[in-house]
């Protein structure tokens, strides 16, 4: 099997889908990958931080946003529209906006100049990126939504930080490696079934380009080699030479170099009747 590569679960569905309308086989495995990260920050209550990071202001905003919705005894959304309305002054249109935005992603016809554009990414990107803040401090101080009795007065904070700007690194800073296990989809195509991948839909074309070039090179091969003219023989160590190919067209030239996996070919094509294999000798039926 040929792996085309790991995608989220409705990524590979439809993948999956489009692959087999074109008549190539294909199946989804699922499996784990960890996600690693690293970064610096600062650790510590806000009264210790507030010399140490730059642009703490940006922060002092988001940590009073956040004690006023505390205070109502608010949560879910309500909760979130009220912090992102102190961060955000327009939030109640902006959200609206980013909303119509969100349908009309891709609409050619989207009335939306590039000034309004940014305005809109600028306000997700805050909007977003305060949450975290806010959900980070809450989680680290033992806050929850919904108590208007908890104490905000000098909570901790960790805030990522570039710690080279110190010449001595204060007791506040941190290197933090984390690690998320994720889970993926990996899509893998039964490789004889990739010589009809031209017959593949334009949109997928469009929208995966490079796996379509990997599935119609890889079938181009294979056409290639099925093309040879019976009665022909060979040892593997002639077949390797074959599992090279070079496509010209125009100025662009395009190679294919197979040869290390040569003998997993030459399984494939016996497979389909196209060989047959005996130790190390090749005959084309």
């Amino acid at each position: 099997m040929f792996k085309l590569g790991e995608y989220d679960g409705d990524e590979a569905s439809w993948i999956v889908q489009q692959l087999k309308k074109a008549g190539i086989k294909a199946e989804i495995r699922p499996s784990f990958v960890p996600i690693r990260e690293e970064y610096e920050a600062l650790e510590g209550r806000a009264s210790q931080l507030r010399g140490l990071v730059e642009d703490f202001d940006q922060y002092e905003r988001y940590l009073e946003a956040l004690r006023e919705a505390l205070q109502q005894g608010l949560s879910g959304e309500e909760f979130r529209n009220a912090y992102l309305g102190r961060i955000i002054p327009s939030w109640p249109e902006m959200k609206t906006a980013l909303s119509d935005l969100a349908k009309d992603e891709g609409d050619e016809d989207t009335n939306l100049d590039e000034t309004r554009r940014e305005e809109l990414q600028d306000a997700f990107i805050e909007a977003t990126y305060s949450l975290e803040f806010a959900q980070a401090v809450m989680d680290m101080n033992g806050i929850h939504m919904g108590d208007p009795g908890q104490s905000m007065d000098d909570p901790i904070l960790l805030i990522r930080a570039d710690l080279s700007r110190f010449e001595t690194p204060p007791e506040q800073a941190r290197h933090l490696h984390s690690f998320c296990m994720q889970k993926v989809f990996d899509i893998f195509v039964d490789e004889f079934s990739t010589t009809v991948s031209d017959t593949m839909a334009p949109e997928f074309m469009e929208r995966y380009p490079d796996e379509y070039l990997s599935l119609r090179l890889l079938g181009m091969l294979l056409m290639d080699l099925m093309d040879r003219e019976a009665p022909l023989r060979m040892d593997m160590e002639e077949f390797e030479s074959l599992c090279q190919l070079e496509i010209k067209n125009g100025q662009d030239v395009i190679s294919i170099d197979a040869s290390g996996m040569a003998a997993e070919i030459a399984r494939i094509l016996e497979k389909n009747d196209i060989i047959k294999l005996k130790g190390d000798k090749i005959k084309w039926r």
